[in-house]
C-alpha cells in the first residue's frame, strides 16, 4: 500500500491525570515525553475541537479529530478525546489526506457511541478499543480497508481514499484484472469479496459483472481499489486476432536476470527446459506487431513456454502492449459510432 501508518493512539483528558494516552499500537510508540509535547494540540481547547488537526513534531506527523462532548455528568462538564494517526517523516500531504476521512469518521462514531452508551467513560465498555486500534492499523497497512466492530452489532467499514496527487485511471471494464499480490484472508469487504473469486487472470471486468451478478459500480470500484492497493493489474484481453508489440521496457527485461528467470518459471511447460535465457529473450523481442498473436504462436509452437502465459507476464509488466492496424482502428471507430447512434 505504499506509505504505512506508523502508529495509532487513543487519548483523552482525565480529570485526575490530565491528558493521557489510553491505548496505542504499537505499544509505547508514543512515549510519555513525546505525548506531553503534543498534548495541547491533540487534546486542545474548545475552539480547536470537532475539526481535523495536523501537527508535525520530532519528524512525525500527527493527525486527529479532537472531540468534545459537553454534559453535566462529566468532570468539568465535558469529555474530551481523540483517536490519532501518526505518520513517519517523508509521508506526503497527498498520502496523509487519504486517511483524513477515516480519522474523522471514527472519532464521530466514538462520539455517537459515548452519547448513546457511555462507551468511552465506562472502562468496561471501551476495553475493546485497544484491539480495534491494532486491527485498524494492521488492516489499513495491509489492505487499505477495514471492518470495525464496536460490540452490540455496531459495525463500520472504512476505506482509504485515493491519493489526489497519484490518481488512477478509470477502470476499463473490457480489460482483464490479473492478481499480482495476494490480498490475504481474515478481512472482509462486501464489494471486493463479491468479485475476488471471479478474478482468474482470464475474465474481463465485464465478464466478472455477468458471472458474479454484481452491478457495474461494485465491480468497477472494487477493481479500482485493488489496482490502487497494488493487488491487481489491468491488462488487455489476450486474443489470437490481436497484434502486440514490445515497449521500451524490453530493456528492463534484458538487464534484469531475475525478472527474466521469474518469467521463465511462470511460463515454462515443463520442470526442465532446454532453452537459455537468451533464447527466451529473443522470443519476446520478436513480438513486434507485424503478425497476429495466433500467427506468432504458430511460429513458436515448438517452444517449451506457454505462449499465452508469456504474453500475460509481459503485459502485466508493461514490456508488451496491444497494438492495432489503421484498418482495425477505423473498424473500431465505425462500431463505436453505430453503438452511440442506437443507444
Amino acid at each position: 500500500m505504499g506509505t504505512k501508518v506508523s502508529s495509532i493512539f487513543f487519548c483523552l483528558f482525565d480529570n485526575t491525570n490530565g491528558p493521557m494516552v489510553v491505548y496505542q499500537d504499537p505499544e509505547k510508540a508514543v512515549e510519555a515525553e513525546v505525548f506531553s509535547s503534543i498534548s495541547d494540540f491533540v487534546i486542545p481547547k474548545e475552539g480547536f475541537c470537532n475539526r481535523l488537526v495536523k501537527i508535525t513534531s520530532e519528524r512525525k506527523t500527527y493527525v486527529g479529530y479532537p472531540t468534545m462532548i459537553k454534559h453535566g455528568k462529566y468532570g468539568r462538564n465535558a469529555l474530551l478525546f481523540n483517536l490519532c494517526f501518526v505518520f513517519d517523516e517523508g509521508t506526503t500531504d497527498g498520502t496523509i489526506s487519504c486517511y483524513e476521512a477515516i480519522i474523522k469518521q471514527i472519532n464521530k462514531e466514538l462520539r455517537i457511541l459515548e452519547i448513546n452508551e457511555d462507551y468511552i467513560i465506562k472502562e468496561e465498555k471501551r476495553k475493546g478499543l485497544g484491539e480495534i486500534i491494532k486491527h485498524l492499523r494492521n488492516c489499513l497497512n495491509t489492505y487499505g480497508f477495514c471492518n470495525i466492530e464496536f460490540g452490540n452489532n455496531i459495525q463500520m467499514r472504512v476505506r482509504l481514499a485515493i491519493d489526489p496527487s497519484n490518481p488512477i485511471e478509470e477502470i476499463r471494464i473490457d480489460e482483464v484484472p490479473v492478481k499480482v499480490n495476494e490480498l490475504g484472508s481474515g478481512e472482509e469487504d462486501i464489494g471486493i469479496n463479491e468479485i475476488l473469486p471471479y478474478i482468474n487472470g482470464e475474465r474481463t471486468g465485464r465478464e466478472i459483472i455477468e458471472e458474479s451478478h454484481s452491478c457495474y459500480e461494485i465491480v468497477s470500484e472494487g477493481l479500482k481499489q485493488l489496482v490502487y492497493g497494488g493487488y491487481v493489474v489491468m491488462i488487455p484481453k489476450i486474443e489470437d486476432k490481436k497484434r502486440y508489440e514490445c515497449t521500451k521496457k524490453i530493456l528492463e527485461l534484458y538487464e534484469n536476470e531475475r525478472m527474466l528467470q521469474t518469467c521463465i518459471d511462470y511460463c515454462k511447460k515443463y520442470s526442465m527446459i532446454k532453452r537459455s535465457r537468451v533464447d527466451i529473450f529473443r522470443i519476446v523481442v520478436g513480438i513486434e506487431g507485424k503478425v497476429t498473436w495466433k500467427e506468432y504462436k504458430e511460429r513458436n509452437k515448438e517452444t517449451e513456454l506457454d505462449m499465452n502465459k508469456l504474453l500475460k507476464f509481459m503485459l502485466v509488466n508493461k514490456i508488451v502492449r496491444a497494438t492495432t492496424t489503421s484498418k482495425e482502428w477505423v473498424e473500431g471507430m465505425k462500431e463505436q459510432t453505430l453503438i452511440q447512434k442506437y443507444e
